[in-house]
């Protein structure tokens, strides 16, 4: 795994706006507000960080809610807010076959609906070649198809999103990260049309939409579970 990457950018709550550096080593993202240190495995799971020292004042600007991921009350996670950051990216341009380093905005809102659970809507801008593309949608997949789509054939995403063998569970899927890695046998999945076939194989790792590694292929429609 490469080393930790920096993205600025700024959290936003009913206080104000507040700049910030999110850490990302492709596993837990990291953040630390107002001097308050955060992490989680994607943005609806940023909780406090244990055993880290901050001042327990420093706290009453945040919103929290019960995590998913654990009946607990103790276990309380960041919502009504939003994150604001630059992740730089590769664009392959399909008709050339050239790389083209560019910047997605990312926009994540986190809020409570019905008291029951944190949505998550994203919306990523990017500019390529002077042009202006922006998407949004409750997942990261979502939004990643919606600007593919807007890219009518012209580029693709160099990350694992754009990898041939990036894919999701049939079970579901997390909003940010969880996708499925099939480099570890690269011909068995080719040849998963169906999903009985693509329920047999096992993934190698998992890991974010926006990770990119040496055995990086371009994909063609057909295999796996996205097709």
């Amino acid at each position: 795994m490469d080393a930790v990457l920096k993205y600025k950018g700024f959290y936003t709550d009913s206080f104000g706006s507040t700049p910030i550096v999110l850490l990302n080593d492709f596993k837990t993202l990291f953040v630390e507000i107002d001097g308050v240190p955060f992490s989680g495995e994607d943005f609806s799971d940023f909780s406090i960080v244990k055993g880290k020292k901050y001042l327990l004042e420093k706290t009453d600007r945040f919103n929290f809610f019960p995590s998913v991921f654990n009946s607990s009350d103790s276990d309380l996670v960041l919502c009504n807010c939003t994150f604001k950051i630059i992740i730089p990216q590769i664009i392959i341009d399909l008709r050339n076959q050239t790389s083209i380093a560019v910047d997605l905005d990312l926009e994540c809102e986190l809020k409570v609906k019905d008291n029951l659970y944190i949505t998550e809507f994203f919306t990523i801008t990017v500019t390529i070649d002077g042009n202006l593309y922006s998407a949004s949608g409750d997942m990261i997949e979502l939004v990643l198809d919606r600007l593919n789509k807007q890219f009518e054939g012209l580029y693709s995403f160099k990350n694992c999103y754009g990898c041939m063998y990036g894919d999701y569970s049939v079970f579901g899927q997390d909003s940010f990260g969880g996708m499925l890695c099939f480099v570890n046998q690269k011909d068995a999945y080719k040849k998963a049309y169906t999903n009985d076939e693509y329920m047999q194989l096992a993934p190698g790792a998992f890991g974010q939409e926006i990770y990119c590694c040496n055995a990086f292929e371009p994909r063609t429609a057909g295999a796996g579970y996205r097709g």
